[in-house]
């Protein structure tokens, strides 16, 4: 049984899941077929709960419910599905399905999840109460609940739950309650989890409560944690058994036990156990046997014990870092290494030994060694591979158990194991294993494989483990994808695949399936050939291939070529598994580059039908095997079978056409010899050529021949045999003597040679008279371009010149002479040389420096005047010029060379050089060196410091040694530091020896001074006056007195160095004080100098700095230089990258370390060129501070240098144009500049112009809408921008403007920012010839700055930058909030703040969350509010115009805040700034707090857990958030503070109470709790209201309660009644007016002709008929704009025309019904019918019906329309009234006509009661007063407009209820009363529709003048008799119905 219930548990599951997927579309088998196919299938399993069957009349059967739990999106279609299923479905004999019912479906939505039952099943009373109702509770029983219910409760059957039974003992049964036994295996990576992570399951076991239920039929009853492996124990993998559970004795037995002797159960594994047993409860305690414990003897010791514990430490070392003297290192800081070495109090570490290292690197594999003194015991070497020979020190593979080597105790080696007695072999068995191998193809070899095979037949298989050994290894199949058909596959010897393998791929073997093509389907290998069966054969197939070849691309040898390759290959060729291919034929070649076009022809063997060369033109004699074209139904050749001779078809008759042919071939592209070449071709070609079937080329003749390279200029020629007539040579200038065959340039009428018929000699014409002009040409040849032979070159290609040269035809060169050559690379400069027979008068030499003796025929220089060399007549020697006389002039050269750069023997490669240089070298014309000596070295990298020498016959005067530190023995040729006076050695002339220096006497003290007097020197010398040097350093020692102590060391040391180094820089030095003060340890010293001059500032400070450095070789001197650090860059932009280079000069610092540091913080190091420098790259602003370099020398001695190193933006470039058009026949100046820097303009090509200021020509040809785009960059730095240049054609320029330049309609102009902003303006050129749709993207420069630094934020730069963006934007507060970009600029950095410290972890601290709140807070402010309206209103208008673009800006800013409290922190924080306050604390049980007087959050339960909540009131957030909510209302407005509310733990329950503000209407309303919903309008945001509710409203306070929580405030609108009756009132009214209007206007056209026979009443109609006609078309529009404000998907521009055209007719409507009142007034004040004209009263009457509402709605758009205030916000169709007041333009208007037509009604009506009151009986006999006054009220109320006066009712009181209903009322029907009582009620109008009636009625009319007509004809009868009467005529019923022909119609 309980298989049948499984097998049916599966089919239910899967006849849910398929039947849904098969009643999709695209399923062609239906269901019902699909259950037939599946009755006997199986699927996996869900859980089931078993009832008892309760019927005794199936006491023999089983019922099971199977519940389902499924997720579907589509509910209909699954109970389509399973209703129309037929059961019972048979599952077996014994199993079938009854029914399949949804019996609970639950759905998410905004709070949770909502469950509601199917039909005839209901939710227990129970659920009802615990999870809450969304119905009525009927019967205990309720249909929908708001949660899912625990347990995965589903509905009962209704009955089940309604009718309650007795239990009785029956065949019922209880239900069967099954224990099933779960084994839980958790994987749980040990790098992530803590150490305690096993307590941690322990105790949190331990806090569960069971059982817990999972379903109603499936609980847990208990959880027991049994196993914990750690992998991280000393052996290996380790498993203990918990508390009360334990293995088999059997398993410790079987594997490694890690048990204590003292436990008598299996609990401890090393490894994992033998078949993955977990440990069992122990129920038995049968303790398993365990060894005899060894007895320990216990001795008591007064201190506490000490033990010594084994660690093992396991280090791995990446391969790829492995150095190869990495291990001798590591053995070496071993051995160095100093113990005992304290960890703590209780710890020290004695001593720590290298025991085991195992090397990857080895040939088989890992290769493991001990160290010396180590080694495993030797049952490890008998279970491994070994490689030692005695003593178990090297094995191959790691070592089993991880275990290492020992310390030897004893070297005794490993014992033969004694011969032990085998026992019974253990069962083997073989298993195949198969390997694949992947070998490069790039390293393969070509003998790869032969190799691998030879390798795997010679190799020896050693055993891999005692239990496991490779018995063979067999290569079988080898892919290689090198060959011709991609992969191919070959078995190996004696294997192959079976033969179904070679039919499913391409075969490329035989019989034997052993070769295919691609890899083998399921990678499957060879297998050994056990049957040679051969593999069934194949069937022939013919193909036909047509390949298209492009000429272009191929030799013309493609058919050859084509031929050899088919006739290359190798047939059959393998295609794939079963087609291969046999033979292939080339049958048919066309080819296109013949004469006759489209040549085919046969290949050999092969040719057409003779009826296809009948029905085509064949190009062959007698076998159809060439034509011309392609054949009929392009049939190809067939072989040749009988090769029958086909009748030739006759050819055409043949008509000769001559063509001229003119050839323009470029000169600079071909040779000289062309004419003749393409004579040469021209009679090599056979005639005639076909180049069709029928056309072809008879003959070809060449005639003339033009050359433009003559010297003539364009010279024609003609061909031998053909001439020009003589009159053209006579008319042209001919360049023959007797036949016309050349002239210069073309001939006239470009005509060309004819044949020679009669060759007539031409006269010739007389040439013109020559004139010889003399011409100078002076060439500039740039010397660094050409050889030093030039001139030679030169001279010798005039010569080869033939005289004379014709350039035109009245002009040549006669002759050309050679005069002058100047030569500036002569040695005296530049050098003028006259050519043979030429030269200078001799006044020219006199006046100039001469280089020659006799003839002035060179000089030094220009020649005066530039005057050039002339031909010698008579040459005349000219007398010499005495050369002047020359001084020598001695001059001394002093090179400084840095040491550090240069090689060592710099001073011998110097020697060498001088001495290879030839003398003298002139300078100039009168200056030169003679001679140039190497007298004196200074080296500074000696022994004693700075070291001078003299060079071979130099030396200095002997009193120099003897007054200085002399460094040799006689002669003065050496010297420690500089000679006195800087003195150079000197020649030797007499080389004397001088006499030695007595070395001074030693002192008894250790004194380093001089204690003897001087030895007296022969000649007495004054002795110069001491010169004092002052100088001071530091000492990074502790000071002590003793330093002062002149035997102290320290003071014997720097004594001497501060001696010693004085008296080689300075000469004759003595130290007058030394001491040494407290400050670590300063030391002041004062030397006296003996020198006949004061040293310079140089040596003093070269002195000083010796000093410094001998110091500081012995003792740590603190330095600090007084210089900054360089910079290679100066001043220093953003995003540069510089060197900073440390300068420590003049100091010897030898072996160093240095420190680079930023405010203090280590800089990392840097491989760079200089030693001393460092690179940073793009140095930005968070690179800006003081930077310093710290050089570690010496003992000790540190060198300090500084600098602040402070970046700056980098400066903008202003363009001018930005983007603009240029007319083709128009120029543009192009202006480029920026301030600091140099900029220039680069070309299209990317030439640099050189300059700032261009002016562009348009090029030519100039094509409309080319575009040119120009650059311009920085010179010194990566930064350009573009100027655009769009050419036109046209004349004139739609658009013009100085900020957006010129434009053609539609085109974007684009403009330049103001100072201090970058970006763009932008407008687009509208068709009225204006710019419209200003954007303004200009953004801030100091935020743009900004924006780019919170892309590279980082953890120590994020409060810095927070600190500088709350500066800038206080600073600039003003500029940020009136700039709509910059607040997006903003919303960006806030934006990348958040991103980067969530990336980074990173939390703010209270500082920097202060500085980020008041930026933003500062952004909220009212005065920002305009720009944020034109944000939300342009985000909306990007949503309906791009459903990709959706974004909000106001949504984006506040989603910052939302993601503000996971980065601020876990610590309370309590943050009042102006306009945010944000409160970060303990979430308490129950919280309530106030915030700001104005929002107060009440929490009532919180859960009880310590965690926090995040709370940020917003002051003035309304200021950015629309009021657009779901319904997308634009009445709506936040009047509360928004309050974001973040917990960190999950709230269902939230009350918030809101203060009312923002006060824009004193009856503002209908209060809406609302939340912002991110999500909602795809993402565009907006408020909504699901989850929260409204509790009260009262004393300005509004009281919400929600759900959930997020961002919460208060939505309310003006208190205007939103109902659905005033909403069918509107639209159904609306309707019917409309329909009314219609059937006014069709009477009106019916009656037209017969109502305009007096002006009256014509101007009357008119005016009807356009009230009626404006208020039909408002009404539609009105309809029109409702539909677009309702749509989901928003269209601003429809919107926006829908709003301009309501707009304009309801005003039309308005001022119709002006004129008609004033039409009425003007009847009603004017006695007769004179006056104004019909003709001026339409004038009056259209101007002021149209043209009024024109002017204003049209100023109305203009004013508001660009800055987006036009209609309302959420695209809702009607003026705007919060941001720019539109509204007004409608409602002044309407509500000042309306006033005006009631005064017009008010005189109406006095005028009708005055008649009653003076009028006569027929008048007086009429209706009631009143009756009369509601008549004319009624007809003139709809005409005069007077109900829209209710409108002041609805704005003084919006909220009444009975206003607003009769103000929809009326005005909606206004059509109904229009048609009513202007029309339907007039009789007139009856009678002028009823033609036969008009005589009756017109016999009526004279006798009452009461019923002669109703409605406003018989008001204006009336008003007319009135008038009558006042002025004393009284008319007869004749006469009152002829004066009624005027007004009654």
């Amino acid at each position: 049984m309980r298989m049948a219930l499984l097998k049916a548990l599966r089919f239910g599951v899967l006849m849910l899941v398929i039947c849904f997927t098969l009643d999709q579309p695209g399923f062609r088998q239906s269901v019902s077929v699909f259950f037939q196919d599946l009755r006997d299938a199986t699927s996996s399993i869900l859980h089931a709960r078993e009832k008892r069957g309760a019927s005794s009349a199936l006491s023999n059967f089983t019922e099971h419910d199977l519940q389902f739990v499924i997720t579907f999106s589509d509910l209909e279609s699954l109970q389509r599905i399973l209703g129309n299923i037929s059961f019972p479905i048979a599952i077996n004999n014994t199993v079938e399905i009854n029914s399949i019912e949804t019996t609970t479906v639950c759905s998410p939505n905004i709070t949770g999840y909502q469950c509601i039952c199917e039909e005839n099943f209901a939710w227990s009373y129970n659920n009802c109460i615990t999870y809450g109702v969304c119905d009525a509770i009927i019967g205990d029983t309720c249909g929908c609940i708001n949660d899912l219910p625990a347990g995965d409760q589903f509905c009962q059957s209704n009955s089940s739950q309604t009718v309650t039974t007795t239990a009785t003992p029956s065949s019922t049964q209880a239900i069967d309650l099954v224990d099933i036994d779960v084994d839980i295996v958790l994987f749980i990576p040990t790098s992530r989890v803590s150490s305690s992570i096993f307590s941690y399951i322990r105790s949190y076991l331990q806090s569960i409560t069971f059982p817990i239920p999972i379903s109603q039929s499936l609980g847990v009853k208990e959880l027991h944690f049994t196993t914990a492996c750690d992998p991280n124990s000393a052996n290996g993998l380790q498993c203990l058994c918990e508390i009360g559970f334990a293995w088999p004795c059997d398993t410790c037995n079987s594997s490694n036990s890690c048990n204590d002797p003292s436990n008598p159960f299996c609990t401890c594994l090393n490894g994992l156990p033998s078949n993955n047993d977990y440990c069992q409860l122990i129920t038995n305690s049968s303790v398993c046997p365990t060894p005899s414990p060894t007895p320990v003897t216990t001795v008591s010791t007064t201190p506490p014990p000490i033990y010594e514990i084994d660690l093992v430490l396991e280090v791995h070392i990446p391969f790829s870092s492995y150095q190869s003297d990495t291990l001798n290192g590591f053995r070496e800081s071993l051995n160095n290494k100093t113990f005992l070495t304290p960890f703590s109090k209780s710890l020290n570490i004695t001593e720590l030994f290298l025991t085991t290292v195992c090397d990857p690197n080895s040939t088989y594999g890992y290769q493991c060694v001990c160290e010396s003194g180590f080694a495993w015991p030797c049952d490890m070497c008998s279970s491994n591979s070994s490689c030692s020979s005695q003593i178990c020190t090297c094995i191959y593979g790691l070592p089993s158990s991880n275990e290492f080597c020992e310390p030897i105790t004893g070297n005794a080696t490993c014992p033969t194991p004694p011969p032990v007695t085998t026992p019974p072999p253990l069962p083997t068995y073989e298993i195949d294993l198969v390997l694949d191998v992947h070998i490069p193809v790039n390293s393969l070899q070509e003998n790869t494989l032969d190799t691998f095979r030879r390798n795997l037949l010679n190799k020896t298989i050693p055993g891999v483990q005692q239990a496991f050994t490779v018995l063979q290894i067999t290569l079988t199949t080898v892919c290689d994808p090198n060959s011709t058909y991609g992969y191919q596959c070959v078995c190996e010897s004696g294997f192959a695949w079976p033969c179904d393998m070679c039919s499913s791929n391409s075969s490329c073997s035989s019989q034997i399936c052993t070769c295919i093509y691609g890899l083998p389907s399921n990678n499957e290998f060879c297998e050994p050939i056990t049957d040679n069966s051969i593999c069934p054969t194949s069937v022939d197939i013919d193909v036909d291939f047509a390949v298209f070849i492009p000429t272009s691309i191929v030799s013309s040898s493609i058919f050859s070529y084509i031929r050899s390759y088919l006739q290359s290959l190798t047939f059959p060729i393998p295609i794939f598994q079963s087609v291969e291919l046999k033979e292939l034929h080339f049958t048919t070649a066309c080819d296109p580059n013949s004469a006759n076009g489209l040549q085919c022809q046969c290949e050999s063997g092969f040719a057409w039908p003779c009826d296809t060369c009948n029905s085509s033109n064949s190009c062959n004699d007698q076998t159809c095997t060439c034509l011309y074209g392609l054949p009929p139904n392009n049939e190809f050749c067939q072989p040749v079978s009988n090769a029958t001779i086909c009748k030739p078809t006759p050819a055409p008759p043949t008509v000769d056409i001559d063509v001229d042919i003119v050839v323009f071939i470029p000169t600079s592209r071909v040779s000289s010899n062309i004419i003749s070449y393409f004579r040469s071709y021209l009679h090599s070609i056979t005639f005639p050529i076909p180049i069709s079937q029928s056309l072809g080329v008879k003959e070809l003749h060449f005639t003339t021949a033009c050359d433009p390279n003559s010297a003539n200029g364009l010279q024609c020629q003609c061909e031998s045999g053909f001439a020009w007539p003589c009159d053209t040579c006579n008319s042209s200038n001919s360049c023959n003597d007797q036949t016309c065959t050349c002239l210069y340039g073309l001939p006239p009428n470009n005509e060309f040679c004819q044949p020679v018929s009669n060759a007539t000699i031409c006269k010739p014409t007389p040439a013109p008279p020559t004139v010889d002009i003399d011409v100078d040409i002076v060439v500039f040849i740039p010397t660094s371009r050409v050889s030093s032979n030039i001139i030679s070159y030169f001279r010798s290609y005039l010569h080869s010149i033939t005289f004379p040269i014709p350039i035109s035809q009245s002009l040549g060169v006669k002759e050309l002479h050679f005069t002058t050559a100047c030569d500036p690379n002569s040695a005296n400069g530049l050098q003028c040389q006259c050519e043979s027979g030429f030269a200078w008068p001799c006044d020219t030499c006199n006046s100039s420096n001469s280089c020659n003796d006799q003839t002035c025929t060179c000089l030094y220089g220009l020649p005066p005047n530039n005057e050039f060399c002339q031909p010698v007549s008579n040459a005349t020697i000219c007398k010499p010029t005495p050369a002047p006389p020359t001084v020598d002039i001695d001059v001394d050269i002093v090179v400084f060379i840095p040491t550090s750069r240069v090689s060592s023997n710099i001073i011998s490669y110097f020697r060498s050089y001088l001495h290879s240089i030839t003398f003298p070298i002139p300078i100039s014309q009168s200056l030169g060196v003679k001679e140039l000596h190497f007298t004196t070295a200074c080296d500074p990298n000696s022994a004693n410091g700075l070291q001078c020498q003299c060079e071979s016959g130099f030396a200095w005067p002997c009193d120099t040694c003897n007054s200085s530190n002399s460094c040799n023995n006689q002669t003065c040729t050496c010297l420690y530091g500089l000679p006195p006076n800087n003195e150079f050695c000197q020649p030797v002339s007499n080389a004397t020896i001088c006499k030695p220096t007595p070395a001074p006497p030693t002192a008894t003290t250790s004194l380093p001074f001089i204690t003897s007097p001087p030895p007296t020197m022969t000649t007495p010398v004054a002795t110069p006056s001491p010169k004092n040097v002052l100088g001071t350093f530091t000492m990074d020692m502790p000071f002590s007195e003793s330093f002062n102590e002149k035997n102290n060391v320290v003071y014997q040391t720097v004594y001497n160095a501060t001696l010693n180094k004085c008296t080689i820089v300075l000469a004759k030095c003595a130290v007058k004080n030394l001491n040494f003060k407290a400050g670590s340890t300063i030391a002041n010293y004062e030397l006296n100098v003996f020198s006949s001059e004061t040293p310079t500032e140089i040596k003093v400070q070269i002195t000083k700095n010796e000093i410094l450095s001998e110091v500081a070789s012995k003792y740590p001197v603190s330095i600090v230089s007084s210089s900054p650090l360089s910079v290679d860059k100066d001043p220093l932009y953003a995003g540069d990258t510089i060197n900073v280079t440390c300068d420590p000069s003049g100091l010897t610092i030898g072996n160093y370390e240095i420190l680079w540091t930023r405010e203090g913080g280590e800089l990392p190091k840097q491989s760079t060129f200089d030693k001393y420098s460092i690179l940073i790259r793009e140095f930005s602003k968070y690179d800006d501070g003081m930077y310093g370099c710290k050089i570690t020398f010496g003992a000790g001695s540190t060198f300090t240098q500084t600098r602040q190193l402070t970046s700056r933006a980098l400066p903008l470039i202003t363009v001018s144009p930005i983007k603009d058009r240029v007319r083709c026949s128009g120029t543009r100046l192009l202006t480029c500049q920026v301030d600091e820097l140099k900029v220039t303009l680069f070309d299209p090509n990317g030439r640099d112009l050189g300059v700032t200021s261009y002016t562009f020509t348009p090029p030519t040809p100039c094509a409309d809408g080319d575009v040119r785009t120009y650059k311009c960059k920085l010179t010194e730095r990566d930064s350009a921008k573009e100027i655009t240049l769009v050419l036109t054609t046209s004349v004139n320029f739609d658009c013009t403007s100085d900020i957006y330049g010129n434009a053609m309609i539609g085109d974007t102009g684009i403009g330049k920012c103001d100072t201090n902003y970058v970006g763009e303006k932008t407008a687009v050129c509208m068709a009225g010839g204006n710019y419209g749709d200003e954007q303004n993207n200009c953004v801030l420069q100091v935020i743009v700055d900004l924006l780019d630094r919170s892309k590279n934020l980082n953890t120590l730069t994020i409060p810095v930058f927070l600190e500088d963006l709350k500066n800038a934007t206080v600073r600039n507060n003003d500029l940020i909030i009136k700039s709509p970009a910059t607040i997006i600029a903003m919303i960006k950095i806030f934006e990348n703040v958040a991103n980067t410290t969530s990336s980074l972890n990173v939390n703010l601290g209270k500082n920097s969350t202060r500085n980020f709140l008041e930026s933003a807070g500062l952004l909220t402010i009212d005065n920002a509010r305009g720009s944020w309206t034109f944000l939300n209103y342009n985000d909306t208008k990007n949503t309906t115009e791009d459903k990709l673009s959706r974004s909000s800006s106001s949504s984006a800013f506040l989603n910052v805040f939302e993601n503000l409290p996971s980065f601020i922190g876990n610590d309370s924080l309590d943050i009042n700034t102006d306009f945010i306050l944000l409160n970060k604390t303990r979430l308490t049980d129950p919280f309530n707090s106030v915030y700001n007087s104005s929002v107060d959050i009440e929490i009532p339960q919180a859960g009880g857990e310590e965690k926090f909540i995040t709370i940020i009131i917003f002051a003035s957030m309304y200021n950015v958030l629309p009021g657009r909510d779901q319904l997308n209302t634009s009445t709506n407005r936040v009047h509360g503070r928004v309050a974001l509310v973040r917990p960190e733990v999950e709230i269902s329950n939230i009350s918030l109470t809101f203060d009312v503000i923002n006060y824009t209407n004193d009856t503002i309303g209908n209060p809406k709790c609302v939340f912002w919903d991110f999500s909602l309008y795809d993402g565009l945001g907006g408020w909504s209201d699901n989850g929260c509710s409204l509790v009260y409203f009262e004393n300005e306070t509004v009281s919400c309660n929600c759900n959930h929580t997020t961002s919460f405030s208060i939505l309310m609108s003006p208190d205007s009644p939103r109902s659905l009756i005033l909403d069918y009132i509107t639209y159904i009214g609306v309707g019917i007016s409309m329909a009314c209007l219609v059937i006014c206007l069709i009477i009106e056209a019916i009656i037209w002709r017969k109502i305009n026979k007096n002006a009256t009443s014509y101007l009357r109609h008119v005016s009807i008929v356009n009230i009626a006609l404006s208020l039909l078309i408002a009404n539609i529009w009105f309809i029109i704009g409702a539909a677009i404000s309702d749509a989901d998907q928003k269209n601003p521009p429809a919107c926006t025309a829908a709003t301009f055209f309501i707009h304009f007719f309801y005003l039309a409507l308005f001022f119709w019904m002006l004129a008609s009142a004033l039409l009425l007034l003007y009847r009603t004040l004017s006695v007769f019918d004179g006056g104004l004209s019909k003709l001026t009263m339409l004038i009056i009457g259209f101007s002021l019906g149209y043209g009024a509402p024109l002017i204003i709605v049209t100023i109305t758009i203009a004013a508001t329309a660009p800055s987006n205030e036009y209609i309302r916000e959420n695209v809702i169709c009607w003026l705007n009234w919060y941001e720019s007041k539109a509204l007004l333009a409608f409602v002044v208007p309407a509500l000042l006509i309306v006033v005006i037509n009631f005064v017009i009604l008010i005189v109406v009506l006095y005028k009708i009661l005055r008649r009653r009151v003076g009028g006569n009986a027929a008048q007086t006999g009429e209706k009631h007063v009143l009756y009369v006054i509601a008549r004319s009220l009624a007809v003139l109320t709809p005409f005069f407009g007077l109900t829209w006066g209710l409108g002041v009712g609805v704005m003084v009181s919006p909220q009444n209820f009975g206003i607003n209903v009769a103000f929809a009322f009326f005005n909606s029907l206004q059509g109904f009363f229009i048609l009513v009582f202007g029309t339907l009620l007039d009789k007139k109008v009856w009678s002028a529709m009823n033609i036969p009636s008009l005589t009756s009625q017109g016999r009526t009319q004279s006798t009452s003048a009461g019923t002669s007509s109703s409605g406003l004809s018989n008001l204006f009868r009336k008003i007319r008799i009135n008038r009558g009467s006042r002025s004393g005529y009284h008319m007869s019923s004749t006469g009152q119905s002829a004066s009624n022909d005027s007004f009654n119609t």
